[in-house]
């Protein structure tokens, strides 16, 4: 144990400083480490602690930060020098660095990407089954710039589909929502096209499918502006 915290214990058993308690840490407070008296002592959290070292640091030089009655300050040393004559002419190696591995992330944008160059044929073959049918409002966009909406910070949510998510929505119409199916069709992995489904456009698109037979409406260029 600690001498300083064998201190504060000793006089925490007998009722005369509070006791420790998980993520506390005790503090010299006048900075000499070797003095663990417990009136050069105190207790704080974490936070209290850095400021008062970084209190410290601000006010005083390195020597006086480090000098601990002579036992461990260190001047700092001069920088090695190699004499390497061999080396000479020769040009300096280029330092090469391994290619970085795609995020999750950066995977399904490229999904969705991909999706994106397939939503003009997929409308084109599907378009007769949209019904027409009117999609009643379902609140004014007037309730969005309310005072207390905004303070609450929240925003109007997109209900417009991007190209991607868009034929996204197309493909899981086709093979009857099998997200399996969907994946085969895509070629690429049912986990990276599972996020889709946590999209608030995408949930509201298979809604008016499901109630009112419209396919999803997208914005042309909004992917576009996004191209990876």
């Amino acid at each position: 144990m600690w001498l300083h915290h064998f201190a504060w214990d000793f006089y925490a058993v007998r009722g005369l400083r509070p006791m420790r308690k998980m993520g506390d840490v005790i503090h010299h407070q006048r900075g000499d480490k070797l003095d663990a008296r417990i009136k050069r002592l105190g207790r704080g959290n974490p936070t209290s602690h850095a400021r008062a070292h970084n209190s410290k640091a601000r006010r005083y030089r390195p020597r006086e930060r480090h000098d601990l009655g002579g036992l461990r300050y260190h001047p700092p040393q001069p920088a090695r020098v190699v004499n390497r004559p061999d080396l000479v002419g020769l040009p300096a190696p280029v330092a090469t660095t391994p290619p970085r591995a795609s995020t999750f992330r950066e995977r399904v944008l490229r999904v969705e990407w991909k999706l994106a160059q397939r939503v003009e044929v997929l409308w084109g073959e599907m378009k007769g089954l949209d019904s027409g049918e009117p999609i009643p409002r379902t609140i004014a966009k007037s309730k969005w710039r309310d005072s207390k909406t905004r303070k609450l910070g929240l925003k109007m949510p997109r209900y417009c589909c991007t190209e991607g998510e868009a034929a996204f929505v197309l493909l899981l119409i086709r093979y009857g929502f099998d997200l399996e199916r969907v994946a085969v069709d895509v070629g690429e992995p049912v986990e990276l096209l599972a996020p889709f489904y946590q999209r608030p456009s995408v949930n509201v698109a298979l809604q008016r499918w499901r109630e009112h037979r419209r396919l999803p409406a997208f914005a042309p260029m909004t992917w576009q502006e996004r191209k990876p």
